[in-house]
């Protein structure tokens, strides 16, 4: 098994707490809510059409 990474990031105290209230909200962590973020973000990328000027 591999080890897990680690990240470090900087929030402001505002920034933090809407974390938090949107981890609770969702019955998470801090951590799988960013995992979450991340997996739901990936996955609309590839779904979502490509915005074309024309």
């Amino acid at each position: 098994m591999k080890k897990p990474e680690v990240v470090t990031i900087r929030l402001t105290t505002e920034i933090k707490a809407l974390l938090v209230k949107q981890a609770q909200a969702q019955n998470r962590s801090i951590t799988s809510y960013l995992e979450w973020l991340v997996m739901q973000d990936a996955a609309a990328a590839r779904t979502a059409p490509k915005n074309r000027r024309g």
